[in-house]
């Protein structure tokens, strides 16, 4: 019961997240992790570079842990 509260619990903030970002990063996001798009494809798609691309997931990913971080979900250094 704990691990089905913890799954949902993340996955609301998860949607939230995305939901906040900005269109172009939602995009990002959405194009690269449930679609599994190529980089490329991503960039071309978006009229952008593939660094920018690369550059915004980042931000992105950093954005969520701290958002994660922030709702109580801890990361251990590896």
């Amino acid at each position: 019961a704990e691990d089905e509260y913890l799954i949902k619990r993340v996955a609301e903030i998860l949607n939230d997240y995305i939901n906040n970002l900005p269109r172009r990063k939602e995009l990002i996001f959405i194009c690269r992790y449930y679609y599994a798009d190529r980089i490329v494809n991503i960039s071309k798609m978006l009229g952008i570079s593939e660094k920018t691309v690369y550059r915004e997931l980042e931000e992105i990913r950093q954005g969520l842990k701290n958002r994660l971080e922030k709702e109580g979900f801890p990361f251990e250094k590896q």
